[in-house]
């Protein structure tokens, strides 16, 4: 695709916003050190909410760890903590989440997904689920545990019955690797609420049942492949 078509058609130009919309979500929740480390030396306190979505932090006085600029801030530290997704927890990180759902952020976000999923025509492109919840991955200690099992869950199911109802049309365009990328994508955010053997067992019922899909096809070559894939899943088991 010609890289400038936003120049002329405004639906490309808006469409290539979405991913810049974000990339800047993914960064304010934690997701870059440069904002992380904004917080270490910005922190305010937690401001009450409607419709809060993390926990309570009222007992907690986020000001009074503020660093300095000349303080010394373990850029390692931080990158650790966000690429293991722990220590993750700050006033304005929770100000921002709530404020991110008081103005409907997160009911427009799981619309959107059933918008995109549900019908039989124009449904998104498979890997724009994973890219549309990927900057929530770093809220599995700020999100409180009833928001993160009803947003985990909401999207699981639509995950699934997307999976579920691929067209002959959709699995002749779409190739195994892609899904098995897309669920791996996943595994994060699933963590939100669901433990590493319940987020695994979500990941290889999906796998199977794709590769079930697959070799139901009408087309001999995701035939072959699903087939393959069983195949590959059968011997693990087997070693395992």
């Amino acid at each position: 695709m010609n890289p400038d078509l936003f120049l002329i058609d405004e639906n490309i130009a808006i469409l290539q916003c979405a991913y810049e919309f974000l990339d800047i979500l993914r960064k304010i929740f934690c997701g870059c050190h440069r904002c992380y480390k904004y917080y270490l030396l910005n922190d305010k306190a937690e401001i009450t909410y409607e419709k809060g979505v993390t926990n309570s932090y009222g007992h907690l006085n986020f000001e009074e760890g503020v660093k300095k600029e000349e303080d010394e801030i373990d850029l390692d530290q931080v990158k650790d903590n966000i690429s293991n997704r722990k220590n993750i927890v700050f006033g304005q990180f929770a100000n921002f989440l709530n404020f991110f759902a008081e103005i409907g952020g997160f009911d427009a976000l799981i619309d959107l997904l059933k918008a995109g999923n549900e019908g039989q025509e124009d449904k998104m492109p498979l890997d724009m689920i994973s890219l549309l919840v990927a900057p929530f991955r770093q809220c599995n200690t700020i999100f409180s545990p009833t928001f993160s099992q009803h947003f985990t869950t909401a999207v699981r199911e639509i995950v699934s019955q997307r999976l579920f109802s691929m067209t002959e049309k959709e699995l002749k365009e779409i190739d195994k690797e892609s899904v098995s990328r897309v669920l791996k994508d996943l595994k994060d955010f699933f963590l939100l609420s669901m433990d590493d053997v319940e987020t695994a067992k979500f990941i290889e019922l999906n796998n199977l049942n794709i590769s079930l899909r697959f070799l139901k096809s009408t087309y001999l070559e995701k035939r072959l492949k699903g087939l393959q894939e069983i195949k590959t899943m059968i011997s693990s088991i087997e070693y395992a």
